[in-house]
């Protein structure tokens, strides 16, 4: 892992809870809503995930920094998430995106002994021998199923 991803992830972790208690005391969202944020934003982030993977990673010779494109993708939340769960749902697709990074530098590390850690380096490292053609999700194959990415191996 890069120092940029290590500081990022730090920075991240650090801001969790004080985002969320400061979301908590200006909103007083009920618990079930934070549940709700966290669901979605993980299922969000599983198909953000495949789709820089497929559409862009693979496609662009250049990439633009991770935190550009959080920036960005922040800005787009604005536009149309309502106040009181931007951020809490912001921080949900963080850590996501903390959850992806991990996943994929193990994945690349080192042999896996369980079961699901396997699963995952299997079809992430047959995605790599095969021209990056197929099975473009890291932390969840999903997507690949529901767009036809997933082979019959």
């Amino acid at each position: 892992m890069s120092k940029y991803s290590k500081a990022l992830n730090l920075l991240i972790m650090h801001l969790i809870p004080l985002v969320l208690y400061r979301e908590y005391q200006l909103f007083n969202l009920p618990a079930i809503e934070y549940f709700r944020l966290f669901i979605l934003a993980i299922f969000c982030w599983t198909f953000i995930e495949y789709a820089a993977h497929r559409w862009f990673f693979h496609k662009l010779k250049r990439r633009t920094p991770v935190l550009l494109n959080f920036i960005i993708f922040y800005a787009l939340l604005y536009l149309i998430t309502p106040l009181a769960y931007l951020n809490t749902f912001f921080i949900f697709i963080l850590l996501g995106y903390m959850g992806y990074n991990q996943v994929h530098i193990r994945l690349h590390s080192s042999p896996i002994s369980n079961p699901i850690g396997k699963y995952l380096q299997n079809f992430h490292l047959y995605h790599h021998s095969k021209m990056d053609k197929i099975r473009y999700g890291i932390t969840s194959p999903f997507w690949d199923h529901v767009f036809g990415t997933i082979d019959k191996k």
